[in-house]
C-alpha cells in the first residue's frame, strides 16, 4: 500500500523536517518509500500520514483534536480502511518530537553519539493511536563542555549540528553554549582595548606525536585542534570566526526548533582586562591578605579564580569595574540577539570579597531580608554545602558580589530590559542555594534561577531536598546536572538511579528543568537515554528504563548481564567519588 506524509502547502520548516525525518526513517527501518505532499491526495487505497493538527486540511476539518501544549503531542489514527495517522504537536517542535516518539516504538535507539537502527522491526502498523504526551519539564538542555579537549572545543560545524539533531531526535528542547572569555566567541573594545582573542583549550596545545592516543585518525595532522579556527590567519580573524560559529549554531537550534541558550560568566573579565582594573580603578586597591585561600589558577590564556595581586576587578563598589561588566554584557546581547536565552553564570571558583559586610547592608536596605535571612548567619552554614568552610564562605561572598552587581544592572543600565521585551528568557546559574531568599528579591519575576547543588548526578541527586522547599513555594528553578565530570565519575559513567532519584523528587513541583553537561559524549549515552525518556515519563524507574532499553541497546541475551554490571558500577563510582572527597584518593575501594 503506498503511503503519502502529507505536510500543509504554508507548513513551517520544522513541521516539514519533521516529515522529511519521518519519510528516511520509514526508509531506513521499514524499507517504504513514502511519499512527501502538501496537501491530502484524493481518496484512493492508500495510508495517509498527517504531519501537524490535521484540521488544517479541509477533509479533516471537524475531526477532534485537542488543545497541546507548545511541546505536546499527538498520535491519533482518524481512519482504519485505508489507514490514516495525525501526529501533531502544539508547535513545529512539538511535532517533530511527536514524529520521533513514533520512530522509537519501531525499536530504533536514538543516542547522543548516533543511533541504533533495529534487526528485526514491529511491523508498521497507522492504527490504533489515540494518545497525547507532554513533557514534565519545559527545559530540558544539553551542555557539551565547551573548552576541553575531550569535549566540543574542537568540534567543527557539523560536529555541532550532528549533535543538534541527535539531541532533537530524543527530544531535549534546548541546547547550551558556554561564552567564555577564555576563548574567540566575543570581539568588543574596552577603554580602547580590544578584547584578547583567546583560544580553545585555554591555549593548551596536543600535538599529534607517537604518543597520541587514536593518531591514525588524524593522518596529515600535527595537531590536535579545531578545524574552525585552525584557517584564521591571526587574532582578529580568529574572534571572527568564533562569533561566526556560535551563530551557525543559534541558527541550525532554529532551523530544528529547538532553543539556544548562552551563558556567559558576568564577573569573570579576559585576563588582561583583570590587570588592567588595577590601573582603571578609582578606588583603593583591595589588600591581597583578604583573599587568603583563595583559589586561583593559571593556563596560557586564563587567570580562574582570583590573583591577589591584580584583584581590582572583583571591586564592584568602584563604578569603574561596573562599566567594565556592563560593556562585556553588552558585547553578549548585541552579538547574539538571535539566542531564546541568556544565563549569566557565577564563575566556578569566587574568592572572598572584603566589603562583603557593606554590600549586604545595601542590599538589605533596598529589599528588607532581615530578620528572615541575615547573611553573616548564612556564612557559618557551610554543612549544608558540598564545599569546605573557607571555599564555602568564598563562594556566598562571591555570590553576594554578583547579586550586588545584577541589581546595579537591572537598575542603572537596564541592559536586560531589551532582551525580556523580545520574550527572550534571563536567568542566573550556580549561585549558592543558601542565598535564594535574597537572590529571589533581585531577580525579575519571570527568570529562571538554575541551581547548582554539587558535582556531577549523584551528589545532587543526595542533595536534592535542599530545593523542594523553593519548589513547593513556586519558584522558577532549574537545576544544573553533570552527567559526565571531571569532579565525579571515574568509571564508565552510568548515574541513572541518581538522576532517577532527582526526577522523581522534582517533576511533580513545577521545575523547569536541567542543563545536562557532559563532557565526552559517548560515556553520557545510557544516563542521556535515561534522562531523555524520564523527562516525558517521570515516574519511570531505572529497572523498567532498562528493562526496556538494555536488550534494544546490546540484545536480549546481553541485557542482563550488562545491566548488574551497569549497577556495580554505579555503586563504584559512588564509593570512589566519596574516596576523593575525603582525600583517600583510589585508595578509599
Amino acid at each position: 500500500m503506498k503511503i503519502f506524509i502529507v505536510h500543509f502547502a504554508s507548513i513551517d520548516s520544522v513541521e516539514f523536517y519533521a516529515a522529511e525525518e519521518l519519510k528516511k526513517y520509514l526508509s531506513l527501518v521499514h524499507h517504504v518509500d513514502a511519499e512527501l505532499c502538501a496537501d491530502v491526495p484524493p481518496e484512493g487505497d492508500h495510508a495517509l500520514i498527517l504531519i501537524g493538527d490535521p484540521r488544517r486540511y479541509s477533509r479533516f476539518a471537524n475531526v477532534e483534536w485537542p488543545d497541546l501544549a507548545e511541546e505536546g503531542f499527538c498520535l491519533r489514527t482518524l481512519a482504519t480502511e485505508p489507514p490514516v495517522l495525525a501526529i501533531g504537536g502544539g508547535s513545529g517542535r512539538g511535532t517533530l518530537f511527536g514524529v520521533y516518539e513514533w520512530i522509537e516504538r519501531w525499536g530504533v535507539v536514538f543516542l547522543l553519539s548516533g543511533e541504533q537502527l533495529p534487526e528485526n522491526p514491529p511491523p508498521l502498523c497507522l492504527t490504533g493511536f489515540d494518545e497525547v504526551r507532554e513533557p514534565a519539564y519545559p527545559l530540558r538542555a544539553t551542555r557539551p563542555m565547551a573548552n576541553v579537549a575531550e569535549g566540543s572545543a574542537a568540534w567543527s560545524l557539523r560536529d555541532f549540528t550532528d549533535y543538534i539533531d541527535r539531541a532533537a531526535r530524543m527530544k531535549f528542547n534546548a541546547f547550551l553554549f558556554v561564552v567564555l572569555e577564555s576563548s574567540p566567541w566575543l570581539d568588543y573594545e574596552f577603554r580602547g582595548v580590544e578584547r584578547p582573542a583567546g583560544d580553545i583549550f585555554y591555549g593548551y596545545r596536543f600535538p599529534i606525536d607517537d604518543n597520541f592516543v587514536g593518531k591514525e585518525l588524524f593522518a596529515g595532522q600535527s595537531e590536535f585542534y579545531s578545524p574552525v579556527f585552525a584557517a584564521a590567519r591571526d587574532d582578529r580573524e580568529r574572534k571572527r570566526l568564533g562569533v561566526e560559529l556560535v551563530r551557525d549554531i543559534i541558527r541550525h537550534c532554529k532551523a530544528r526548533g529547538l532553543l539556544s541558550l548562552l551563558t556567559f560568566v558576568l564577573l569573570e573579565p579576559p585576563t588582561l582586562f583583570k590587570h588592567l582594573c588595577n590601573e582603571w580603578a578609582t578606588l583603593p586597591l583591595p589588600d591581597p591578605k583578604s583573599f587568603h585561600g583563595a583559589i586561583f589558577t593559571k593556563t596560557p590564556t586564563e587567570e580562574f579564580g582570583t590573583n591577589p595581586e591584580f584583584a581590582a576587578w572583583m571591586n564592584l563598589l568602584d563604578p569603574a569595574i561596573r562599566e567594565l561588566i556592563s560593556r562585556r554584557l553588552e558585547a553578549l546581547l548585541t552579538t547574539y540577539p538571535e539566542a531564546d536565552a541568556y544565563q549569566l553564570w557565577a564563575s566556578e571558583h569566587r574568592a572572598g570579597v572584603g566589603d562583603s559586610d557593606k554590600i549586604f547592608e545595601e542590599l538589605d536596605a533596598k529589599y528588607h531580608v532581615r530578620p528572615d535571612f541575615d547573611f553573616r548567619t548564612k556564612l557559618e552554614c557551610f554543612e549544608e554545602s558540598p564545599f569546605d568552610k573557607t571555599r564555602f564562605q568564598h563562594h556566598m561572598r562571591g555570590d553576594l558580589l554578583f547579586l550586588y552587581a545584577l541589581d546595579r544592572i537591572l537598575t542603572e543600565n537596564r541592559l536586560l530590559q531589551g532582551a525580556t521585551t523580545r520574550g527572550v528568557s534571563i536567568g542566573v546559574a550556580g549561585l549558592m542555594p543558601q542565598l535564594s531568599p535574597l537572590t529571589r528579591k533581585i531577580l525579575p519575576k519571570e527568570s529562571v534561577l538554575v541551581q547548582f547543588l554539587d558535582y556531577g548526578a549523584h551528589g545532587p541527586a543526595d542533595r536534592i531536598s535542599q530545593i523542594v522547599p523553593q519548589l513547593k513555594a513556586g519558584e522558577r528553578i532549574s537545576l544544573e546536572i553533570g552527567i559526565h565530570d571531571d569532579n565525579n565519575m571515574y568509571f564508565p559513567q552510568v548515574s541513572v538511579e541518581s538522576l532517577e532519584t532527582i526526577v522523581h523528587a522534582t517533576a511533580s513541583l513545577g521545575m523547569q528543568g536541567y542543563v545536562a553537561a557532559l563532557w565526552q559524549t559517548r560515556q553520557a549515552d545510557i544516563n542521556a537515554a535515561f534522562l531523555a525518556r524520564v523527562s516525558w515519563q517521570p515516574a519511570l524507574t531505572a529497572n523498567d528504563f532498562y528493562k526496556s532499553f538494555l536488550p534494544l541497546l546490546v540484545g536480549e541475551s546481553a541485557a542482563p548481564d550488562f545491566e548488574r554490571g551497569l549497577r556495580q558500577v554505579e555503586k563504584a563510582d559512588r564509593e570512589v567519588r566519596g574516596g576523593l572527597l575525603y582525600g583517600y584518593l583510589f585508595i578509599y575501594t
